[in-house]
């Protein structure tokens, strides 16, 4: 559900939402079991998995997930136009006035983009790395991989479309079965599982667009866009596995687009030594809770999980940026 606060969409998630983006049980439980899996091994695996069924219990418990989101679309990484995090920190109290049972959380923050707000304070959770790339032409476009990516593009038998408003059902049909054959059934049942009316309303609105690479009529890879406040993301990908070189090809389309927007690219997490080699810098990413007008029990629980994660923010980034 996504009601609006004056201008704000205000996302609530419901009882059943079990998504990692707007379940904090989710992300710290099963889907932090799943990003140990591929990470640890011995020991150090079993231990990891013990602490994240102790917190997904305890964050139970306290009724963690008694959240509202503002200004969350429901992508992945939530951008913000200029000053626009600055004002929803204003409007906290006000947002929970209206949603008095629900703590605040504000996404998508780190301190390369959001410093003044982090220094401020409050319950801060450091959930994962992200990858950015700040200047395109300066750090992208002169890479060896990027050359590399760019000739196979342009001498492959691909064609590239954009797609800036509702998409035909076949074509909508192709782009989401990539993307659920990559993201729902390889990698996790709890990343976003948006409905095709879902995404032809963000492309309706604007909000983003569909960059494809077609063969024969078939879109065989894709990527969406989503820019504010001088910042491109891609929030969704797919692509058919079985054809090589295809992941290397469609993760050129935002960065050509980001080259010729002038603005900076947020890769997301993941794919470290690929987005490394490409120019992105890793950067911690945290949720801001606000949750001073909640409970004690509960605001110790939000506090409680903060100092757990920040204590190992180190081996968050280690192991993220391998």
């Amino acid at each position: 559900m996504t009601p609006r606060l004056v201008d704000v969409p205000i996302r609530v998630p419901g009882p059943r939402d079990q998504c990692w983006v707007t379940s904090l049980t989710t992300l710290l439980g099963p889907v932090a079991r799943e990003e140990i899996s591929r990470e640890l091994t011995g020991p150090a695996a079993l231990g990891a998995r013990m602490l994240s069924h102790f917190v997904e219990a305890g964050l139970r418990l306290s009724r963690a997930d008694a959240v509202v989101f503002p200004a969350h679309l429901g992508f992945t990484t939530s951008l913000y136009a200029k000053g626009e995090a600055e004002q929803l920190c204003a409007k906290a109290a006000e947002f929970a006035e209206v949603y008095p049972g629900r703590a605040v959380v504000l996404r998508s923050l780190n301190r390369h983009h959001h410093a003044p707000i982090l220094a401020r304070g409050g319950t801060l959770w450091p959930v994962r790395v992200v990858w950015i790339i700040d200047d395109v032409a300066r750090d992208w476009r002169p890479r060896r991989d990027v050359g590399r990516d760019l000739r196979w593009l342009e001498t492959s038998d691909l064609e590239r479309r954009r797609y800036a408003g509702p998409m035909l059902p076949d074509r909508l049909d192709q782009v989401l079965a990539l993307y659920r054959r990559l993201y729902i059934e390889r990698y996790s049942r709890h990343n976003p599982d948006y409905t095709p009316a879902e995404l032809n309303a963000r492309l309706e609105a604007g909000e983003i667009e569909i960059l494809t690479l077609e063969r024969g009529g078939e879109i065989v890879a894709f990527c969406a866009i989503h820019m504010r406040g001088g910042v491109l993301s891609a929030p969704m990908v797919g692509y058919d596995e079985g054809s090589g070189g295809l992941y290397r090809a469609v993760m050129t389309l935002p960065a050509l687009e980001a080259e010729a927007r002038g603005v900076a690219l947020n890769l997301s997490a993941g794919a470290a030594r690929f987005k490394r080699h490409r120019g992105a810098r890793p950067h911690v990413e945290y949720l801001l809770i606000h949750d001073a007008h909640l409970p004690m029990w509960r605001r110790l629980a939000y506090r409680a999980t903060g100092a757990l994660l920040r204590a190992l923010e180190p081996q968050l980034k280690k192991a993220a940026t391998r």
